[in-house]
């Protein structure tokens, strides 16, 4: 027998971005929704491991203060959070670099380096209490729209709802089973990532080479020694695959020669994970009954950090136009055409930036060399202009 449940929102995706939207929209007073958040895994807190997981977010101010503003970074373990006061950039083909940091803007800190994990474990300690249906396990097999949208999942049950908020991932299945055509450009790239420790302390400044093969960035996580990093090294598909091949001891000796001994030995913590890198963009965000937010809508190159970031800027947003939607009284439904207004330039903008950078810094043809070197110079002598490149990182 099919079951059938009603909601206001259906967020679909127990991520870091996914879980903040639900999250978002319980704790508004200003109006009473019904929301449930749909996860195909288990929606419970990861285990807590003494080493640190490879896999971390580099948050800016503005994604900080707006996960503070539902309750959610003041749960996180600051014992694991790594506060990062400055920046090094450099050209690992040429001589030029820049340097960014928070005392040049009279700021205590840059942002934040903090496990997914830690996140997901803050938003899901959250959501406890707050009257989202949480629905586990449960994968989404068919939608439907109409009148309104209908969600059929892989337990039999059926879902009726104003609005599906698709926070799915990169490979989302509601894009593709609402039909939502994406721009795509393969990097022919592949990411590798891993937690490491060095012969020199971080001293809280992350650091990133490009290479013509990609860059490989270096973030600082905490810790007493200040010895501890996370690695996002990015690098050609021919590359990637010999990097890989390679044995621990002989992956960390390739690994502090491309980082120029920065940090002295470099040695790996973890094993390593590797990722194909792709950009993609929805040609739609939003339709009569759905919203796309986060990788669901847009992936870019890691190479700045700041995919989460503009998830959750996403996520925001869209919280603010179901609000204002719900509150003058017309029906979540109807498509939310000023979320992608607001979201969509910025997105593109950052994206297209992201493939320019890795174009440029990927040639070696000396006109290309001495162009891009004489770019990071001048950017590091003007102070306005860092000061610029310093707010638009930060999300200001």
């Amino acid at each position: 027998m099919v079951t059938e449940e009603t909601f206001d929102v259906v967020v679909v995706g127990g991520g870091v971005i996914g879980l903040s939207i639900a999250l978002a929209l319980s704790r508004h007073s200003a109006c009473s929704l019904r929301i449930a958040l749909i996860d195909a895994g288990r929606l419970e807190s990861p285990a807590v491991s003494e080493g640190y997981h490879p896999r971390v977010l580099a948050l800016t101010e503005q994604t900080i203060d707006w996960l503070s503003s539902i309750g959610a970074y003041q749960s996180i373990n600051k014992d694991r959070v790594c506060s990062y006061s400055s920046m090094h950039v450099w050209d690992g083909e040429g001589t030029a670099s820049i340097e960014f940091s928070a005392a040049q803007r009279h700021l205590e800190q840059l942002g934040v380096i903090v496990e997914n994990d830690e996140i997901l474990r803050a938003l899901l300690s959250q959501l406890e209490n707050s009257g989202v249906t949480q629905l586990a396990n449960q994968s989404v097999e068919n939608i439907s729209v109409a009148e309104q949208t209908m969600i059929k999942l892989s337990s039999g049950k059926q879902i009726s709802t104003e609005l599906l908020v698709a926070a799915d991932g990169a490979q989302s299945t509601c894009r593709q089973l609402l039909g939502i055509t994406v721009q795509e450009h393969n990097y022919h790239q592949r990411a590798i990532v891993a937690t490491l420790s060095s012969e020199r302390a971080h001293e809280r400044c992350a650091r990133q080479v490009f290479l013509k093969t990609g860059p490989v960035a270096l973030l600082p996580l905490e810790g007493q020694e200040q010895n501890r990093l996370s690695l996002v090294w990015s690098a050609d598909e021919d590359v990637a695959s010999d990097l890989e091949s390679l044995g621990d001891a002989e992956f960390a000796k390739a690994l502090t020669k491309a980082t120029e001994h920065v940090l002295g030995n470099l040695s790996l913590e973890t094993k390593r994970y590797a990722f194909p890198l792709i950009r993609r963009h929805a040609n739609q965000y939003v339709g009569k009954g759905w919203a796309l937010v986060g990788d669901a809508a847009h992936t870019i190159h890691p190479l700045a950090g700041q995919g989460a970031n503009l998830g959750f800027s996403d996520a925001e947003v869209l919280v603010e136009e179901i609000i204002r939607q719900s509150q003058r009284g017309v029906r979540l439904f109807n498509p939310l055409s000023r979320y992608e207004r607001r979201r969509r330039i910025d997105n593109e903008l950052t994206g297209l930036s992201m493939t320019g950078f890795k174009w440029l810094f990927g040639h070696s043809h000396p006109a290309a060399v001495v162009g891009r070197n004489f770019g990071l110079s001048l950017v590091n002598r003007t102070k306005w202009l860092k000061d610029w490149l310093l707010k638009q990182s930060q999300g200001r």
